[in-house]
């Protein structure tokens, strides 16, 4: 039930049904989940407001990683293996907000051996209808220590929700993504 409320753009009315039914236990809209990737992280779809992953075929993987971290004990690690698709959408995460509200997202990221012509970024964009809101910078092509990214945007009016996900820029077809990147830190805050 929380997924179908969810899915038609009542955000506050799902975090509500989530909670009771023992699928979320943050207590306040405005929150990312997991933001650090200390604890585990599912399949897609297995908890609403949680960071979800798709696995798309054998050339990308996102996996914890406690060698590489900006903050606690693990990160995110992301890995690009000839991946070739001209669209990317992987790493996501629905988001509660208020309308007409000022927000920052910041985050950590970190590259190594990046390759590609199509570099990735994280957008953020209204949930459900996935209007364009904000967008970061182009994540650094080769090898790059952890570099703080922030995002400042505003929620459209009658938007309850965003999804913050990874995806790429435009490219040609069989324009390659090759290398690792890592994502920690996560917060949302008012601006």
């Amino acid at each position: 039930m929380a997924f179908k409320l969810a899915s038609t753009g009542f955000l506050h009315e799902s975090m509500s049904v989530a909670r009771d039914i023992g699928i979320l236990t943050s207590e306040r809209v405005e929150t990312i989940n997991n933001g650090g990737f200390e604890q585990p992280i599912g399949e897609p779809y297995d908890k609403i407001f949680w960071w979800n992953i798709f696995r798309n075929d054998n050339k990308f993987d996102a996996l914890p990683d406690s060698r590489y971290k900006a903050e606690g004990s693990r990160s995110l690690k992301i890995v690009f293996r000839n991946y070739v698709k001209p669209d990317l959408y992987n790493v996501a995460q629905v988001v509660a907000v208020e309308p007409f509200q000022k927000y920052r997202l910041t985050f950590k990221v970190r590259t190594d051996n990046l390759r590609t012509a199509g570099p990735p970024y994280v957008e953020i964009v209204a949930f459900p209808s996935y209007q364009h809101i904000a967008n970061s910078i182009q994540f650094p092509i080769g090898s790059n220590d952890w570099q703080d990214v922030a995002v400042d945007f505003v929620v459209p009016e009658g938007v309850e929700g965003i999804e913050i996900r990874t995806v790429r820029i435009g490219c040609p077809e069989e324009c390659a993504i090759n290398g690792t990147l890592w994502y920690d830190d996560f917060k949302l805050s008012r601006n």
